[in-house]
């Protein structure tokens, strides 16, 4: 009998937890009046459990998923965790610790998708297909940019030819001043596509449909991952779709007070990324896109290769063409492409595609000497680096393969850890969207 009248019964289900000291249960108890049950320890003391799930502790989250789940295979980390338990037999399954870590990733997912949407409203921002009187209402009338004399220092480093110098200075791209700039890194990465299993049933309909369903869909995941830097820090967004992840980028400059900065992505020659970047960021009336040497140079290469006679000749004008675009002169590598000798190409198609690119490139190929002179960036091996943190370690091992969900999943996570946002989300189910120095 309990004080104040009622009775305390034993619930039939114990309470089963998963924690970083062990896996086991334990009793909870129920208090009843009248045929009514006024107290139950097990949803009113202890969270409330979902079917046959299991209450995860922080301290579990934090090792088996960011120190574990994200850095290696499912099945090493569930060994791991459970032979420091000393639990080999009644231990977490390695299959439970996957569906852990995904049911965890996507939760995850779903605040910063709520958080984004949020922050958009808050800035009037709601209608990703607003008006174009809505666009370029952000950031700064005129950028800050490298003093002239620095500039001009930077150039005659380069060169002593006064022709070229006026070349590099007629260059398009300007020099930002870091401290009034945000650099943003985009890329995409892929992994395998787990295959769609069939199940053979009487007529063949069932496996009929998801052998058509696996046709259409592409061999890899892909995922985009972007990184917001400035001289205060950086954080890592990530997501399944190039513009869900800058609407995100967008959010994060929004909620971080960066609209008053100029806006510097680092991005290849990807013709849909660029259109992607002009639909979000055109709401800022300074923004730019750098093209990275890294994939103006492996281009120039790949249709060198294709375009002229034998390695001798193609590394000859290679290296002239690189020299004239490192220096930002767009305009003599034209010129040098229109001249070369007819004996020396093999296929003219490359070439003229060759050209077309630089043509069209011309507004984001800056003077990567002068940049590199005044301790600029002229690459996105940032984002890069990132892509390689969150998902190719992991991911793009020999014969793994992933659904949608899982990778997904696991990238988000990877991106909380690298943002130093994991513990908070474990603690309190909400992230601080803020620079990690």
């Amino acid at each position: 009998m309990a004080q104040g009248g009622g009775e305390v019964y034993v619930n039939a289900v114990r309470y089963r937890v998963d924690g970083e000291v062990g896996r086991f249960s334990f009793l909870t108890h129920r208090l009843e009046r009248d045929g009514e049950v006024s107290f139950d320890s097990a949803h009113d003391l202890f969270p409330a459990l979902i079917s046959k799930g299991w209450y995860l502790t922080r301290g579990f989250k934090e090792v088996a998923m960011v120190y574990g789940s994200v850095e290696k295979s499912y099945r090493k980390t569930a060994t791991l965790i459970n032979r420091v338990r000393y639990q080999s037999t009644d231990g977490t399954p390695m299959r439970t610790l996957q569906e852990q870590t995904e049911r965890e990733g996507e939760k995850l997912a779903a605040h910063l998708a709520v958080r984004t949407e949020e922050i958009l409203e808050s800035h009037g921002l709601d209608n990703i297909a607003a008006s174009k009187s809505d666009k370029r209402c952000l950031g700064l009338v005129r950028p800050v940019q490298k003093s002239a004399p620095e500039v001009a220092a930077a150039i005659a480093e380069c060169t002593e030819d006064h022709g070229v110098r006026e070349e590099m200075r007629a260059n398009p791209v300007g020099y930002e001043e870091p401290t009034g700039s945000v650099n943003i890194s985009v890329d995409d990465v892929g992994v395998k596509r787990q295959k769609v299993q069939r199940k053979a049933i009487a007529g063949g309909v069932e496996a009929a449909e998801q052998s058509s369903r696996a046709a259409s869909q592409t061999k890899f995941i892909h995922t985009t991952v972007a990184e917001v830097q400035t001289e205060q820090g950086r954080y890592v967004l990530s997501g399944s779709g190039v513009m869900k992840v800058l609407w995100r980028v967008l959010a994060f400059l929004l909620a971080n007070g960066l609209t008053t900065r100029q806006v510097i992505c680092f991005v290849d020659g990807q013709k849909s990324l660029h259109a992607a970047l002009a639909q979000v960021f055109s709401y800022f009336r300074q923004w730019q896109v750098i093209l990275d040497w890294y994939h103006l140079e492996k281009k120039c290469s790949q249709l060198t290769s294709l375009a002229l006679r034998g390695k001798t000749v193609r590394n000859q004008v290679l290296d002239h063409l690189l020299t004239l675009l490192w220096d930002g002169r767009v305009e003599s590598a034209l010129k040098y492409l229109a001249e070369l000798a007819p004996e020396w190409i093999k296929d003219a198609a490359p070439l003229e595609q060759l050209k077309g690119y630089l043509e069209r490139s011309r507004p984001h190929i800056p003077c990567y000497s002068v940049r590199k002179k005044l301790g600029l960036r002229n690459s996105s091996n940032h984002g890069e680096k990132q892509n390689d943190l969150v998902v190719s370690e992991r991911q793009k091992h020999n014969g793994m393969s992933w659904s949608e969900t899982g990778s997904a999943a696991l990238a988000t996570l990877a991106t909380a850890a690298l943002n130093q946002e994991a513990q908070r989300w474990f603690q309190t189910g909400e992230v601080s969207f803020k620079l990690a120095a």
